[in-house]
């Protein structure tokens, strides 16, 4: 047994280590940097850490405030920001020593930008990219790129080192084009308000990443997933497991559905079924059964070491000869499936490849040789006698189970390690440009959104929200279809009529149906600075048919000031 004099000793050194952790030297949280644009006519918090019990001073322009900071090193103050104005500083002062000076900070209107890929799109990448990005400069539009970061805890702290920056091509190439052109777009009409924009964004990331944990809870209906990310935390392989053992039961029980259609030959495989001009395949999403044959002696499957099939959309489940080898999710991962002799059998053998298609391109794609590998790596192609014969539709065989450590992180991980580390940053408002991978979900996108604007508003104050209406996309259609497209937009549009501080920004007009991510983001984000524009309740706006002109019609056109010098003409 310890003596009383060691463990005394012990005990003091312990509680000197507690301490030591949480001290620290004065410092302000990430999202403060020079040049850092604040929320205009607010109360703006500012915070940070410094040693436990130091008094802390907080100055912007002749406004002080004081506090001291806790038992934890964690200090916060509120000042009124005033009037919109392009250059001012902010000072942080401890009474034991430490100061930070910021400079150049801007008092003006903040928006976060976040969602997928369609706002992650950098500005360099878009129509006529380098000649916006070349034109860019503007010291009254200041940028701040969120990293990227998946966190299974709430962070503190961003994944790297983070600073506000002005507008100018070095900055914006590298930044979010609708973003940007939202913003200078803002500026144009209001020159004399500064404009800071966050961009926080992950390309397919689905709006559950982004949701906080609480905010998930009180949605409901995710008890079940939240406590499976928390198992992945603890043994990531043996939640997988389970994962996979999960999909493959819901996979198998799609195969003893009863056919839509009977087996069609599909030959040599050429591209996705939509692409085969068969009625009931062109807008085909679903569920789908492909069946290949081949031959081989004793000789030849001792030599055998997998299937190769390339690459699937979307899902998949492959069996030879009645027996799974292998299972995969994505639609751009190559599927090569190890096989043993002992599964192959002398003469005929059967390949059966269950697919599911979440959307867009459905089945095999790409031209790369497909069949039987040998230890040579030569390829036994599989025979013509392949069929295809068509499942359920999608929406008869909902939900599709996704692991929620994946999307962009998880649920909740990209409201972790992305949006809590700016804390309670005030905000005008934000744009939203997300749904494409809750496309498969459509029915729960509407509760989903609703509690997103809810749970932002909460935490940043600012109270409009505008929603990117999912684009064109996908091949033109004679007829009306089942659309989980359309549902989606549909769900975004109810969330809009609902709630006058949420507005729809409408994007059929400049989709692109081959392309998921289409270039002419300067006209999203135009559209975007348009809405934020709109005041009062339940304003409809409408695209005129005949050109590429965003027309807003509202009972109290004249009181919104569109005719600001510089302005862009509707």
């Amino acid at each position: 047994m310890l003596g009383l004099r060691t463990w005394v000793g012990a005990l003091v050194l312990q509680f000197g280590l507690a301490c030591a952790a949480y001290a620290g030297p004065l410092k302000v949280a990430a999202p403060f940097s020079d040049g850092a644009v604040l929320q205009r006519e607010t109360t703006v918090p500012i915070w940070g850490s410094a040693e436990p019990g130091e008094k802390v001073t907080v100055s912007l322009d002749e406004i002080k405030r004081e506090t001291d900071a806790d038992s934890k090193g964690n200090w916060r103050v509120e000042l009124p920001s005033g009037r919109a104005r392009l250059s001012t500083s902010l000072t942080v002062a401890g009474l034991r020593g430490g100061k930070i000076s910021l400079s150049n900070i801007a008092i003006g209107d903040v928006w976060l930008c976040s969602g997928q890929s369609n706002m992650e799109f950098e500005a360099s990448r878009q129509s006529n990219g380098p000649d916006i990005v070349a034109r860019s400069e503007d010291t009254g539009l200041r940028l701040f790129l969120v990293p990227r970061q998946r966190s299974r805890e709430p962070s503190r702290d961003f994944a790297g080192a983070t600073e506000w920056q002005i507008a100018k091509p070095q900055s914006v190439a590298g930044f979010s084009g609708v973003c940007h052109a939202m913003g200078q777009s803002l500026r144009t009409r209001s020159p004399h308000v500064p404009v800071g924009l966050i961009s926080a964004a992950w390309g397919g990331s689905r709006i559950e990443d982004w949701l906080s944990e609480a905010g998930l809870r009180r949605l409901g209906g995710y008890e079940t997933e939240l406590a499976a990310l928390t198992a992945y935390a603890l043994d990531p392989a043996a939640a997988e497991r389970g994962f996979a053992e999960q999909q493959e039961a819901w996979l198998a029980s799609l195969a003893i559905r009863a056919p839509d259609s009977p087996p069609v030959p599909v030959g040599s495989l050429r591209g996705g079924w939509e692409e085969w001009g068969l009625p009931t395949l062109t807008k085909f999403d679903g569920a789908g059964a492909y069946r290949f044959g081949f031959n081989v002696d004793a000789a030849t499957a001792r030599r055998a070491r997998a299937l190769v099939l390339g690459r699937i959309d979307d899902i998949d489940l492959t069996t030879l000869n009645d027996r799974v080898v292998g299972k995969t999710a994505g639609w751009d991962t190559p599927r090569r499936y190890p096989v043993a002799p002992d599964l192959l059998r002398q003469g005929r053998n059967v390949l059966e490849v269950l697919v599911v298609d979440t959307g867009g391109g459905g089945g095999f794609y790409g031209a790369k040789p497909r069949g039987l590998e040998l230890d040579d790596g030569s390829i036994i192609p599989f025979d013509d006698t392949a069929t295809f014969t068509q499942l359920a539709p999608l929406a008869a065989i909902q939900p599709v189970p996704v692991a929620p450590w994946r999307g962009g992180g998880g649920l909740a991980t990209l409201d972790r390690g992305m949006i809590v580390p700016l804390g309670e940053y005030r905000v005008k408002g934000f744009a939203w440009y997300q749904g494409e991978s809750n496309v498969p979900r459509a029915s729960r996108y509407g509760g989903q959104l609703e509690a997103l604007v809810a749970d932002w508003r909460a935490r940043m104050g600012g109270n409009e929200f505008l929603i990117v209406q999912l684009a064109a996309f996908g091949p033109y259609a004679s007829a009306p279809y089942p659309s989980d497209w359309a549902a989606l937009r549909e769900a975004q549009r109810q969330v809009a009529l609902r709630d006058p501080a949420v507005r729809l920004i409408p994007t059929m007009d400049i989709g692109d149906p081959y392309d998921i991510h289409p270039a002419n983001k300067r006209e999203v984000g135009r559209r975007l600075a348009l809405a934020s524009l709109v005041a009062g309740a339940n304003r409809e706006i409408v695209l005129a048919r005949s050109g590429d002109v965003l027309k807003v019609f509202i009972a109290d056109f004249l009181s919104i000031g569109w005719w600001e010098p510089n302005a862009d003409r509707l």
